[in-house]
């Protein structure tokens, strides 16, 4: 496995809560309210990429990016009013429940403003990354089409830097949680052509995008039905373990399955 990275020497991840406040209770309503903001968005088939919350002076402000999941799409579209029934979901549903919660927190005003990364999606990308991952439709993404789309959306976005390392963990560890065992050997051929079209394929394309000097991926847990836990090491380009000076980025991520818990970890060097 070589020598472990040293965390302290990885690029620091900015916090985005700013909760200044004498009240201890509106310190720990506004922790719940980001809770719960999270998973009402997630239940709708919206998640959030990023997000600020400031609590100063009484005032609430909520700023952020949002990801308009496929099935929730799709959705709009059947009922042939997409951009009337967004707005109505974004600007009354949502907002109304935000606002009895920080009824909690005490807010004489709050001011929410999400915008959707989905209209910033190159759709030249977009096609490269469907010709490039559509062999595994069939077998990786057997029966889960909506998610393969919105594989090859994020993936878009990744290479574009709307989406954060943390985020697209979790989407990796969410593909492979539903596969069988008999596909993990699948998956990992699957990782290893991924990174490489991250690192070296996007390359030649003359769009604006993120160049990646190397990603490095750890997965640890009982692959294949294996009695004993073993690691999955795959690496694609260069990638330092310890460093001070380049864009160094790590997440980490546990994901279950009926075989037991699986442990992801990645790395991503990104060029200067």
């Amino acid at each position: 496995m070589g020598q472990k990275a040293n965390l302290l020497t990885l690029n620091k991840k900015h916090s985005q809560l700013n909760l200044a406040s004498i009240n201890n209770k509106v310190f720990f309503n506004s922790l719940k309210f980001l809770k719960f903001f999270e998973f009402l968005l997630k239940k709708r088939g919206v998640i959030i990429l990023n997000q600020t919350f400031n609590i100063m002076n009484n005032q609430g402000y909520l700023i952020g990016n949002l990801f308009y999941m496929t099935n929730k799409v799709n959705l709009y579209k059947k009922k042939l009013q997409l951009v009337s029934v967004t707005k109505k979901v974004r600007n009354t549903k949502l907002v109304s429940l935000f606002l009895k919660i920080f009824n909690l927190l005490k807010t004489n005003l709050i001011i929410i403003s999400f915008s959707s990364v989905n209209r910033n999606i190159n759709s030249n990308l977009l096609n490269f990354m469907y010709l490039k991952f559509k062999k595994f439709n069939n077998n990786i993404f057997q029966r889960r089409f909506n998610l393969f789309l919105d594989f090859l959306k994020l993936t878009t976005l990744f290479c574009q830097g709307k989406v954060t390392v943390d985020y697209y963990i979790v989407l990796l560890a969410q593909i492979f949680r539903s596969l069988a065992k008999r596909l993990h050997t699948q998956f990992f051929t699957f990782l290893k052509i991924l990174f490489k079209t991250l690192v070296i394929d996007v390359r030649t394309l003359n769009f604006k995008i993120i160049n990646f000097s190397g990603i490095k991926c750890v997965i640890s847990g009982k692959l294949q039905g294996k009695a004993r836990a073993t690691k999955c090491l795959i690496v694609e380009g260069s990638v330092p373990t310890q460093t001070l000076s380049k864009n160094l980025y790590f997440a980490k991520v546990h994901t279950y399955t009926l075989l037991g818990a699986f442990g992801f970890k990645i790395w991503v060097l990104k060029k200067n």
